[in-house]
């Protein structure tokens, strides 16, 4: 009778950590396929449309922004799936969302990213014409060819770098940010994790 109860104890002990343990498997599962089918399906439609894009570039400018957001939207669910929740606080900027704007946010973890892509996603017409500037090094990455070719800028950090990158992020503005009809433009100031890069920006 004692061997059945801890056999009991044991089986409603596991049985939370069993469900946890499998609600991570297959969240990862899916994160991991909807990697592996969203960029290349990304990349499939927008070779379809090339011709839109030599017709009625404005308009294909447009369904690239309205894709480009459906693809941020993959990456902030992940956040909500876990069970996250985000609130806002502060003033209304639901009239900047049309408007020329650049925002600066402090990056503490590999989790702002996620955030911010899901905080974006109900604000107008924001996500598609956003531009990113980001480090160089995530262009190699599958997301990076997506941005690249949305039309966001990435940089090469370091000092011996500085003056050659201000001129091609001058030239990036003309050529792609312009005539994309982009608006905000968001970067991370410290170009990294603002407690690994405090230090050395006060330098």
């Amino acid at each position: 009778m004692a061997l059945v109860d801890r056999v009991s104890q044991l089986l409603l002990w596991l049985l939370p950590w069993t469900w946890y343990l499998l609600r991570i498997a297959l969240r990862l599962a899916f994160i991991t396929v909807n990697n592996l089918y969203v960029i290349p399906a990304h990349f499939v439609w927008m070779l379809c449309l090339q011709p839109v894009r030599i017709l009625r570039p404005e308009l294909f400018w447009r369904l690239e922004g309205i894709m480009f957001k459906w693809l941020l939207a993959q990456v902030g669910w992940w956040g909500y799936s876990a069970g996250y929740k985000m609130y806002e606080c502060g003033e209304d900027i639901s009239h900047t969302y049309s408007d020329e704007a650049i925002v600066i946010v402090n990056h503490q973890s590999t989790a702002d990213v996620a955030t911010l892509m899901a905080a974006l996603q109900h604000k107008g017409p924001v996500v598609r014409r956003m531009m990113w500037i980001m480090d160089y090094i995530f262009l190699y990455s599958n997301f990076g060819w997506c941005a690249w070719t949305h039309g966001d800028f990435f940089l090469q950090q370091g000092q011996q770098y500085r003056d050659v990158m201000l001129k091609l992020l001058k030239d990036h503005l003309k050529t792609r940010y312009l005539n994309r009809n982009h608006q905000w433009i968001i970067l991370f100031p410290e170009g990294g994790f603002l407690r690994k890069r405090r230090e050395r920006s006060q330098k």
